[in-house]
């Protein structure tokens, strides 16, 4: 068996695996596990020069990712993305514009590829409600997909915590298969939250970690969708986010500040640590458009007769099948635009200087631009 053979079966088995429908996604070409590769050198940069280099994990977590939330295609099972990080403590509201704007990238390519029947909830803390359902609203999301397969979930701190508040979280742990956190505050070792700089947070956070938990059994086949086990995916940049519980020994070793204090213990099945969260959500919704790419090839009648001179090309189909999944999942440059001004315009500020202004982490958005370019570019280039 050739090397790329072998990596076509491994990604194969990767997609395929664990209980769930199968799609038309059997043996796929290696050039996929390469172009979601070549995405994630991308967003694996340091520019707030953090130190996040010592605890980036080697490639193949932007694949696992992609493909925990790729297995809901064809069912009813849902999906829950976690953001939100009340981190400008000082200001009403606390939000920065890092995390919702990755967590939307991600929802409108969740909700491209999955069909019809998968639904989405974003949760957040009562806190960040306002720019969360800014964001949403601004990329025309229920408008898009329909108001029932997508809502918004807001809830309290934990010491403002009620019955019906933990039958609610309770209730989006059971039904949800896949847990994606971006940007989200988590738990350090103390069981507080903390900024970059050791404030703590604490007083703003909702538990929302606990839905990275075991998910509770149910029996096959019952109402509700086909049985999914719990998978989980963590979006971060900084050591201090749910999911960097996977690498928290080496953020101690690290150079991070306050790092012991501001780890987070909460772990997830796979991890993408980046420069700046919303790449990683970006990268994430590109890496789902280049499974679906590879799934419609994938169930591609045989024995489709040749291209005539009339006929388009095999190449020419295939580019043009990937620019529609490009454009089916992912934001145009105004798409983004739009969604970031809306956040500002309901009081999200930039982490780092905390500004009320269209920037993110204290970088001109021209950058996450120029990254979204270089996302499309590989998709471009090898799918």
């Amino acid at each position: 068996m050739s090397r790329r053979t072998r990596a076509a079966v491994r990604l194969a088995f990767a997609l395929g695996s664990g209980p769930r429908p199968m799609t038309s996604l059997s043996i796929l070409s290696a050039s996929v596990e390469f172009t979601i590769a070549e995405m994630e050198r991308a967003v694996q940069s340091d520019p707030g020069k953090r130190g996040i280099n010592a605890f980036m994990l080697p490639s193949g977590e932007l694949l696992a990712g992609a493909r925990s939330l790729f297995r809901h295609k064809g069912t009813t099972e849902q999906a829950c993305l976690l953001t939100g990080f009340p981190c400008l403590l000082d200001f009403d509201p606390p939000t920065e514009t890092d995390g919702p704007l990755g967590a939307v990238s991600i929802a409108r390519a969740y909700l491209a590829v999955t069909g019809p029947a998968a639904p989405l909830v974003l949760a957040t803390d009562a806190c960040n409600e306002a720019v969360l359902l800014a964001a949403v609203q601004a990329a025309g999301l229920e408008q898009t997909y329909g108001a029932g397969r997508v809502r918004v979930e807001a809830f309290p701190p934990a010491g403002e915590w009620t019955q019906a508040d933990e039958a609610r979280l309770e209730k989006l742990q059971a039904e949800s298969a896949t847990v994606v956190a971006i940007e989200r505050a988590g738990p350090g070792a103390d069981g507080g939250y903390y900024t970059m700089g050791g404030y703590d947070m604490s007083p703003l956070i909702a538990p929302l970690e606990r839905l990275m938990g075991q998910r509770p059994q149910r029996t096959e086949g019952t109402a509700g969708g086909n049985l999914l086990s719990r998978e989980t995916v963590g979006v971060g940049d900084g050591g201090n986010e749910v999911g960097m519980g996977k690498v928290r020994p080496a953020i101690l070793e690290s150079a991070v500040p306050h790092a012991a204090k501001i780890s987070c213990v909460t772990s997830a099945d796979s991890l993408l640590v980046c420069g700046v969260s919303n790449w990683g959500g970006t990268a994430l919704a590109a890496a789902l458009a280049a499974l679906a790419r590879a799934d419609e090839a994938s169930s591609a009648p045989a024995g489709a007769p040749a291209p005539s001179a009339e006929a388009p090309s095999a190449e020419a189909g295939e580019a043009e099948g990937a620019v529609d999944w490009w454009a089916k999942c992912m934001p145009t440059d105004a798409d983004d635009i739009r969604v970031l001004q809306a956040m500002v315009s309901a009081g999200a500020r930039d982490g780092c200087s905390k500004a009320l202004e269209a920037t993110v982490d204290g970088l001109p958005f021209e950058d996450s631009l120029a990254v979204n370019h270089d996302l499309e570019r590989i998709f471009r280039d090898h799918s």
